[in-house]
């Protein structure tokens, strides 16, 4: 019943036994002809910190998985994707404290990761894996809701402007605007 967008999210449950994992592997993408790349999407992760959930890619090119860097990450709270990995420590929200807790459809969070640099002119494609940790009872959580999942790819750059004031905002009369 969780869902950003009808008609449903993809969700993965946390392992019954310690070191195994699942994961949500996407179609192969070509871009080849694009400079950036961006992947966005939405997303609750309600496992505990022993618990590992990370996203990885990989090249067609290339053999093997790499773990989509820390420096990627282009969200709201960079402390989120800290080590890069998601947990339910990352955000509040999600109440880190109770482990036991369900998840509501107001905990959703957008992510999002500027892939140029690991991605661009490749074929390529992604893995959402969760890995049972150490600790007894962890599969006893919710698990990792995913939903909007998002492959930006252009000649032009991708990444959304920031728009801050770097002074103080002016006190006055204006005249016209």
């Amino acid at each position: 019943n969780l869902s950003v967008s009808t008609p449903k999210s993809v969700m993965g449950f946390v392992p019954n036994s310690n070191g195994d994992s699942i994961e949500l592997v996407s179609p192969w993408y070509n871009l080849t002809n694009y400079a950036y790349a961006f992947l966005q999407f939405s997303h609750i992760c309600k496992v505990t910190g022993s618990d590992l959930c990370q996203i990885k890619y990989q090249e067609l090119a290339m053999p093997g998985w790499k773990v989509i860097p820390t420096s990627s990450y282009q969200g709201n709270d960079p402390t989120a994707y800290a080590g890069a990995k998601f947990s339910q420590s990352s955000y509040s929200t999600w109440q880190p404290g109770d482990s036991l807790v369900t998840p509501t459809n107001t905990w959703w969070k957008e992510e999002n990761f500027d892939i140029t640099g690991e991605v661009s002119y490749a074929q390529v494609r992604f893995k959402f894996i969760i890995k049972k940790g150490t600790v007894l009872g962890s599969q006893f959580a919710y698990g990792w809701v995913i939903d909007n999942f998002k492959l930006l790819a252009s000649m032009n750059q991708i990444k959304p402007p920031v728009v801050q004031f770097l002074s103080t905002s002016p006190v006055d009369t204006v005249y016209n605007t």
